[in-house]
């Protein structure tokens, strides 16, 4: 746009201009773009224009600090918290050195559990599922004798189901018994379900064929195996219990056969604790084997921008963050050196709709009132309900709607006699940044559906281009779903607004 000006005439004529220059976006719309590696030598920093995101993280022992943490403080009267309690505190002051006399004391009695079998309170009944977990997980805490003999008695009870029969099989595995072969021929039998091919996979490695073990994870991951972000589950069952469940005994699998997939599983259950079941053993028992496999230095890498080399110690369970610009990107230059650094990377990329694959398990849908015709006293509610499958991640899932131009979103709305008094209950939005207006919403143990809604004025008649809002898990970037765009025609006719929308 050039504004110019003169005046006068001949050798008096004055005259200037004004230049301005604007670029014409085809849309708002991002995307967040998450990625994270393990920091080898000669790694090629990833990025984008704009800025790019770079956490480095312990990526060794220290990463399983926080964990060993939280169980060595959550024991319960329950035995799978009460043994990985024990087991934690164990590892704590033998493994990185903690103050015993800073940890719970421990407490721990077996006998109160184990009646031949493990029962899941003192002095109840017996579970087989829980003795099964024991032998694998834990058979050194317990009387050994007394559990396989349980063990053997299930598989000998005519009773017992095929499922009862492969989990018994393998808790003897977990004890040493000689079953490599039955095992084997469940490993062959292509009717057993996922729960019992990860049970026999653990029994086989237990038993050293690694080899048998490998090909059943390996199965499973192509069948059911689904990548979010930095982490990776099995996905299964009707529910997010289902799901977490195979996933902790995949990591388990993945552990004992030294996969380096083993972390990012674990992550996954770390992050989604079940709702219904606790998987606190099968935690404790994932850091002790991930342990065996991981050296003790701290982490140490460098890196160089425009030519300044820094080098960053981090000790166990220590992060540190960088934020480019793209100009720095390109000059960045990073160096491993010391122990296992993880990298996350993430950046804002131009999101086109038509190429988003979406995730079915989140809907998000948008409505806004008064329509079709708006009166010019009132504002424009905007209504925005998310809805989430069973197996969706119960993190916060970033909500973002772009406010056409011919619009603008409004802040304070509480302002507003009346709009208050609607008997539903609505989640505001955290920011409101030019046209972006953005909530964090996500499923809870009650309810599956979160409402929004925020309110925009009238700034501009015309016609706009009302772009799809957006919904995408904040920890897993290939969790996304847009709404519908649609047309708005905004105009003013004698003192009143009306807004005319085309989906």
């Amino acid at each position: 746009i050039t504004i110019a000006a003169s005046s006068g005439a001949g050798a008096t004529a004055l005259s200037d201009r004004l230049t301005r220059r604007f670029r014409v976006i085809e849309s708002r719309l991002t995307e967040t773009r998450t990625t994270y590696t393990v920091l080898t030598a000669g790694a090629v920093p990833e990025g984008a224009p704009g800025f790019t995101t770079y956490v480095f993280s312990d990526a060794g022992r220290g990463r399983y600090l926080a964990v060993l943490q939280a169980l060595a403080g959550s024991g319960g009267a329950r035995v799978d918290q009460a043994v990985a309690a024990a087991i934690a505190r164990d590892v704590l002051v033998d493994e990185f050195s903690v103050d015993p006399n800073a940890l719970p004391a421990a407490t721990f009695d077996p006998d109160r559990y184990q009646s031949s079998g493990i029962a899941l309170l003192p002095y109840s009944s017996t579970d087989l599922g829980l003795s099964v977990r024991v032998a694998l997980l834990a058979s050194d805490r317990f009387d050994r004798e007394q559990l396989a003999a349980a063990l053997s008695s299930a598989i000998d009870d005519t009773a017992s189901t095929r499922e009862q029969r492969v989990l018994a099989t393998a808790g003897l595995a977990g004890l040493g018994a000689p079953v490599l072969n039955e095992l084997q021929a469940f490993a062959a039998d292509p009717a057993l379900t996922i729960r019992e091919r990860l049970y026999v996979g653990l029994g086989l490695a237990a038993l050293g064929d690694g080899a048998t073990a490998l090909v059943i994870e390996r199965e499973l991951l192509a069948t059911h195996g689904e990548r979010l972000g930095p982490w990776i589950r099995l996905r299964v069952g009707e529910s997010l219990d289902d799901t977490v469940e195979a996933t902790s005994l995949l990591a388990l699998l993945a552990a004992g056969l030294g996969d380096p997939l083993a972390n990012d599983a674990e992550g996954y259950i770390d992050a989604n604790p079940a709702i219904d079941e606790l998987h606190n053993l099968q935690q404790a028992a994932f850091v002790t084997r991930m342990l065996e496999r991981t050296p003790s230095e701290t982490g140490r890498f460098a890196y160089t921008i425009d030519g300044k080399r820094t080098v960053v110690d981090l000790d166990p369970g220590d992060s540190f963050s960088l934020r480019l610009l793209e100009s720095q990107r390109r000059s960045l230059s990073l160096e491993q050196l010391v122990g296992k650094v993880g990298l996350t990377t993430s950046w804002e990329a131009p999101m086109r709709p038509e190429s988003v694959v979406r995730d079915a398990n989140i809907v998000l849908t948008r409505t806004y009132t008064p329509f079709p015709t708006i009166p010019d006293d009132e504002m424009v509610e905007v209504r925005l309900t998310a809805t989430f499958g069973p197996q969706v991640l119960a993190v916060c899932h970033a909500v973002s709607d772009l406010v056409p131009s011919g619009l603008a979103p409004v802040e304070r709305f509480q302002s507003w006699p009346g709009y208050d008094a609607s008997p539903e209950s609505f989640l505001s939005p955290y920011a409101i940044e030019g046209q972006r207006v953005s909530f964090c919403a996500g499923p809870s143990t009650t309810s599956r559906t979160v409402k929004m809604r925020y309110f925009a004025r009238i700034v501009t008649a015309g016609t706009y281009t009302w772009e799809p809002a957006v919904i995408q898990s904040a920890i897993a970037a290939e969790s996304i779903n847009l709404t519908t765009s649609h047309e708005v025609t905004i105009r003013w006719l004698a003192g009143c607004v009306i807004a005319a929308c085309k989906s």
